[in-house]
């Protein structure tokens, strides 16, 4: 409802997508802010499941520091790789596998058709394996040296 109510605000100085992406996280943040406030009693029932906050804590405590520097690494390793696709390749895999689009409104929002998005995917995803290719063998060595160690 809020995207209709606000409509008229859209200035297109970004896609509409992404505005309707930020609609609704400010409406998500509303309705946390909302229910920080809250009372609670002792007749109330409380949920005690781990909220994401304290989830990605969780996790953080239980990970293995080497795990998370290789993580933040290969992140890292990625970005350079998807930075130096051609725009051809990288969009349609940036709206496949990172926003989750189908390969229709993928070859509707490119203006194309399906199999050219294909082929985009296709070439776009070989040439970051290729370019990972170094990064993931170079992690393979050394857990190996550690195995060995």
């Amino acid at each position: 409802m809020k995207i209709f109510e606000k409509l008229d605000t859209f200035r297109g100085d970004s896609s509409l997508q992404t505005w309707i992406y930020r609609i609704a996280t400010n409406a998500a943040l509303m309705s946390i802010r909302q229910r920080k406030g809250g009372v609670i009693t002792f007749d109330e029932e409380v949920d005690f499941t781990p909220t994401a906050k304290y989830e990605r804590m969780l996790r953080s405590l239980s990970s293995d520091p080497l795990d998370q520097l290789l993580d933040a690494e290969f992140k890292g390793a990625l970005q350079k790789a998807m930075d130096d696709l051609p725009d051809s390749w990288r969009i349609p895999f940036v709206l496949k596998d990172i926003e989750g689009l189908s390969l229709k409104e993928i070859s509707d929002q490119l203006d194309t058709t399906v199999p050219s998005v294909k082929a985009a995917l296709h070439r776009g995803r070989n040439a970051l394996r290729d370019s990972l290719a170094d990064f993931i063998d170079s992690y393979k060595g050394n857990s190996e040296k550690e195995k060995s160690l």
